[in-house]
């Protein structure tokens, strides 16, 4: 029995000594490692703390939420070490990592190789004042030709070549100076109370130091036409339209649900109730049955002389239901002669600014708008609490650019898209409507000219992705189902001839002021806004439309991303597109649509030394931008580096002399202070459509995507695409069966 107890007890023994030893080993080993570590690096500058980006890229914007001290121990996360002096180190993408910075800044005494010194942010010099002739010569030269001062007085206007008599038969009698305004009187004395409607009404300006109300002409004598009278007539028309909207409300019309991404009704297969979809229609089609016709001379003459003969006049309804333009106006605008009235007229570019965050990339693209000699007309849209400074008006003046005011009092809550107001409203009768971050390659004009333009009268353009429309949508819209389109639309550029699509126009205005319901039934989580109600407002029109047949390409980077965070992360080269590339008429590469990430001022002090290009590689086929747009290799190019231009422009508008007080003035509407440079020049945010593609998203894209799909992509994105979505709706009527039969505690 001894010996059958000693020879268990040896074994425990003998399992203890197996399964400890070699742990108090590596333990040991382990700490012999350390202690050389520590007394190894105890030199190198000093650790400032770790600095965490976004988005999975060290060079990304900047992250404070996640920065940690020096001691802190770095596991997982993008970012950066920052040493003294400036000096950084550890420069890595998410995954799974493991150090400290106070360690990584001290091995810098052995190996300063890895270092790189931050950029240093802008700071302003006396040479770095905006100097328009310094950026767009070529226009400059073009504007001080056709520049006339008004005789005896510091107010000026821009005129075609061809109205040089006409400037001097002006001046004889006083002069023309450009300037309006138009009070919002009119529109609220006719507001409609019981559907709390949305009032817009219009002031479009040029200088401060015009005269109100002097009778002015818009810059470019083609346009021909009195501005302030044209202020009256947009907010007539206005009035007009938003009665006939008001009159053919959605009433108790619902939607299933929001659609967001992890409940979407259209992909799981539900649908709308038939009452809601029959009342919805009803609308649609009370609206085309009311709609004003199209606001031709004869109108807007009719209405200015209404406006100067009828004060408190209201609308005019004629016998058949339809409405005529007519509307009130103050006292002091009346006159026995009104001046005649053109209407829409002539062809300009139309874009929406807004306060510092829109006005920044729209000021870039102006420039870089006039830098293809463009000389088209522009008009900038501003909403009421985010018009300019005065200076900054001017200085839009000097771009052949009118400043407008868009008033719209119900804008937030009834979401309506000052885009499609600013086009609607606009004084041109043909439209070029640009986004504020959409750069041209080239001038744009010769879209106007184009075989597609004439025999339709709009062009559009398509986005990444498949329809995303409810089916619902062509019972709503009374279109065939075969007509739907088979993918979205992008609205980021557009060219519209108002007078032939003035109904879809107005359709589109009126998606956008329900657009609680119209953007939940035109587009998903992806894209909800206004960008699919102008194809959709012109096929309910029965108007006919080009949709560009080339793929929309991306501008980007390619690089090393390893995600997700921690130690599940796989690091692959990828593609990251930052900027949409639209194509024109021709084929040939046109639009940067710079839609991921807006134009900002955080800008380095030097372009050379601290900027990070964020136009690298042209997608498909991994093309240089440099090479092909930039170099001019091939056509289409803009033959110039447009990166560069654009942080000179950037730089120029901060630096310029009137920028420090109309910044103080954004900061007293409570806007977001200029962010200045935080560590690098970050690169943007950026789309990853492999990422798109395996969520279950589909479309036009997948030649865009490096690495090519694999076949786990393709199942991935087959489950996402599809069965995920059968069982949550699968999973939504068990839990409506739970409700009912089970208790309170077990149910969903």
């Amino acid at each position: 029995m001894m010996a059958v107890r000693l020879k268990r007890l040896s074994l425990r023994q003998g399992l203890i000594f197996i399964l400890c030893i070699p742990t108090i080993c590596i333990f040991l080993l382990g700490i012999r490692q350390q202690w050389p570590e520590k007394m190894k690096w105890s030199g190198g500058p000093k650790c400032i703390g770790w600095k965490a980006t976004f988005a999975c890229i060290p060079l990304g914007p900047r992250e404070p939420s996640s920065d940690k001290t020096c001691a802190a121990e770095v596991r997982e996360g993008a970012g950066y070490c920052l040493c003294e002096d400036n000096i950084t180190v550890a420069r890595v993408s998410c995954g799974a990592h493991r150090f400290r910075c106070q360690e990584k800044c001290a091995q810098l005494a052995v190996d300063p190789s890895v270092a790189q010194v931050l950029p240093k942010p802008l700071t302003c010099g006396p040479y770095d004042g905006y100097n328009m002739a310094r950026l767009v010569p070529a226009w400059a030269a073009y504007r001080a030709e056709h520049w006339v001062e008004a005789r005896g007085e510091r107010q000026r206007r821009v005129l075609s070549g061809d109205d040089r008599a006409a400037a001097a038969a002006a001046d004889d009698d006083g002069g023309a100076i450009v300037d309006s305004t138009v009070s919002s009187s009119s529109s609220s004395q006719s507001s409609n109370p019981s559907n709390n409607r949305t009032r817009i009404s219009t002031t479009s300006t040029t200088s401060p130091m015009y005269h109100r109300g002097s009778g002015a002409t818009w810059p470019w004598g083609e346009l021909g036409s009195d501005a302030d009278t044209l202020s009256k007539i947009s907010s007539l028309i206005w009035d007009i339209v938003d009665k006939v909207m008001g009159r053919n409300g959605l009433g108790d019309a619902r939607i299933p649900d929001n659609r967001i991404d992890k409940n979407d009704w259209v992909r799981e297969g539900r649908r709308m109730r038939t009452r809601d979809v029959e009342k919805l229609k009803a609308s649609v089609a009370g609206l085309l049955r009311d709609l004003p016709p199209y606001p031709n001379a004869a109108a807007t003459a009719a209405a200015a002389a209404a406006a100067g003969t009828a004060a408190g006049a209201t609308d005019a309804r004629n016998a058949d239901g339809s409405s005529s333009i007519s509307g009130s106006t103050s006292t002091s605008s009346r006159s026995s002669s009104p001046p005649a009235a053109p209407g829409f007229s002539g062809r300009g570019v139309v874009m929406v600014g807004g306060g510092l965050h829109y006005l920044t990339p729209a000021w870039t693209n102006l420039h870089v708008l006039r830098r293809t000699g463009c000389r088209l007309p522009v008009e900038l849209w501003f909403p009421v609490d985010e018009f300019p400074t005065p200076a900054v008006e001017e200085a839009l003046l000097g771009l052949g650019v009118m400043s407008r005011r868009l008033a719209a009092r119900d804008l937030a809550q009834r979401g309506f898209g000052v885009k499609v107001a600013a086009l609607l409203l606009s004084s041109f009768q043909e439209v070029l409507f640009l986004d504020s971050d959409n750069a041209l390659l080239r001038d744009p004009t010769y879209l106007f000219e184009s075989e597609a333009y004439v025999s339709t009268g709009a062009l559009l353009w398509p986005d990444y992705w498949d329809r995303t429309a409810a089916p619902e949508v062509a019972r709503i819209l009374n279109i065939s189902a075969s007509l739907l389109p088979a993918g979205s639309f992008e609205s980021g550029q557009m060219v519209i001839d108002k007078a032939r699509h003035w109904r879809g126009i107005v359709l589109a205005a009126y998606m956008n002021v329900y657009g609680a319901v119209f953007s939940e039934l035109l587009s998903c989580y992806i894209g909800k806004g206004d960008k699919e109600t102008f194809a959709y407002g012109m096929l309910a029109a029965g108007e006919t439309m080009w949709v560009s047949p080339v793929k929309p390409g991306s501008v980007g980077l390619v690089t090393v991303v390893c995600s997700p965070r921690g130690r599940g992360s796989k690091c692959r080269e990828q593609f990251l597109g930052n900027t949409m590339v639209q194509y024109g008429t021709d084929g040939l590469p046109l639009f940067f649509h710079a839609n991921y990430h807006k134009w900002d001022l955080a800008l380095p002090d030097s372009f050379d030394k601290g900027w990070n290009r964020r136009w690298q590689v042209l997608q498909p086929n991994r093309r240089s931008v440099a090479e092909v747009i930039y170099g001019g290799s091939e056509a289409g190019g803009a033959g110039y580096d447009v990166e560069r231009f654009v942080y000179d422009t950037l730089r120029a508008f901060r630096c310029a002399s009137w920028f420090d007080s109309y910044h103080a003035d954004r900061l007293r509407m409570n806007e977001t202070p200029a962010a200045s440079l935080d560590g690098f020049h970050p690169l943007p945010d950026y789309i990853t459509f492999r990422d798109f593609y395996r969520y279950g998203w589909t479309g036009n894209f997948e030649d865009l995507a490096h690495p090519p799909f694999s076949l786990g992509d393709r199942l991935v994105s087959w489950y996402y695409g599809k069965p995920r979505w059968w069982f949550r709706r699968l999973n939504r009527n068990l839990c409506r069966l739970r409700k009912r039969v089970l208790p309170r505690w077990l149910r969903c």
